[in-house]
């Protein structure tokens, strides 16, 4: 291997830290749309089976409804989500099947 190869190789390594730390860094501030569809497609089902099987108040639904908020876009669009169906009582039953049809002022 070349000199400039090895060096390449060597930062790389020290910079992946600093990569991680970007990525959950982006994740966090600037939430990728396909993504949050693609968890809330997985996560809404289990809310739903914790909500039935052990009510709004277990555990297991709170962290789930907690986990459907943390996949909302920031700021007012978060808001308007946690009010509309998080912290309403039957909010979990208006949420669709489907992100794709939640209205824009409550998703992406």
């Amino acid at each position: 291997m070349s000199e400039k190869l090895l060096t390449y190789i060597k930062n790389v390594k020290k910079a992946s830290p600093i990569i991680t730390i970007g990525n959950l860094y982006y994740r966090t501030f600037y939430k990728n749309e396909r993504d949050a569809n693609e968890m809330y497609l997985r996560i809404l089902p289990l809310v739903k089976d914790a909500i039935k099987s052990g009510g709004r108040n277990s555990q297991k639904a709170k962290e789930g409804l907690a986990a459907l908020l943390a996949l909302a876009p920031t700021g007012a669009k978060a808001r308007n989500f946690k009010r509309k169906f998080i912290d309403a009582s039957d909010g979990w039953q208006k949420l669709p099947a489907d992100p794709k049809n939640i209205s824009y002022g409550f998703w992406y």
